[in-house]
């Protein structure tokens, strides 16, 4: 089973001074998609691919995947 980690995303959006909402207003992504990423759970690859175009970055910058 794998785990997905959003930590480095929050972190970047602390070091931006961007917020959740102000995050899905510029991308398009739900502030819903935004809280499960909070939590720990998966959104879709699209919609991670839009944050990604909001902070120009690529998905290894926002995210942390192992095994458990």
């Amino acid at each position: 089973m794998r785990k997905y980690d959003f930590r480095k995303l929050f972190i970047r959006m602390m070091d931006d001074g961007l917020s959740s909402a102000k995050l899905s207003e510029l991308s398009g992504v739900s502030s819903a998609s935004i809280h499960r990423l909070k939590t720990g759970q998966v959104i879709k690859l699209d919609s991670l691919l839009k944050i990604c175009d909001v902070l120009h970055c690529e998905l290894s910058d926002i995210m942390d995947v192992s095994e458990q």
